[in-house]
């Protein structure tokens, strides 16, 4: 069986499937945040993310931002004692030191963009305006494209499993 990898030397940098998705830039700009990985992730129809734990070190600081692109009413992620529906378009965090699983019993594939951050004082605040909102409306509009725009990304400066440094 391959080892993965999960930490490896090195600056954090825009892979160039990423400097060819500006749209996903724009969006991942919007938050005004440090990234380290990112990337889509995909889940078949009728396939399932086990019940899990995010709780090594590189979690004590960051959480993972989920933003649905493709999803269905009937796909769902559990965490610990409650279950929710990201629809498409809405941005998401949770506490993931929760056990938590995904579920997809449809018969399409899912996909989320899914971002790590340490944040900004302006993420942080973005957050709690959306825990402060009552209803399930996100009080923050959908991201529009803007053709030809290139929003600067910020990135961690090192990956490593002990501290982390920032731009």
């Amino acid at each position: 069986m391959e080892k993965r990898t999960t930490f490896l030397p090195g600056r954090w940098l825009a892979t160039p499937w990423l400097k060819q998705s500006p749209y996903v830039c724009q969006v991942l700009a919007s938050f005004q945040a440090v990234f380290g990985r990112s990337r889509l992730m995909g889940l078949a129809g009728g396939s399932e993310v086990p019940s899990h734990s995010d709780v090594n070190y590189h979690w004590f600081s960051r959480v993972r931002i989920h933003v649905p692109i493709i999803t269905f009413p009937e796909s769902d992620i559990y965490c610990h004692d409650q279950s929710v529906h990201m629809a498409a378009g809405e941005a998401w965090v949770f506490d993931n030191w929760k056990m938590h699983r995904v579920v997809n019993p449809t018969t399409q594939f899912r996909v989320h963009l899914v971002a790590d951050t340490v944040g900004s004082s302006l993420f942080w605040k973005m957050v709690q305006q959306g825990l402060d909102t009552e209803s399930n409306e996100s009080s923050r509009p959908l991201v529009e494209f803007n053709p030809g725009v290139a929003p600067p990304l910020k990135f961690e400066l090192v990956q490593c499993a002990g501290r982390d440094a920032s731009v």
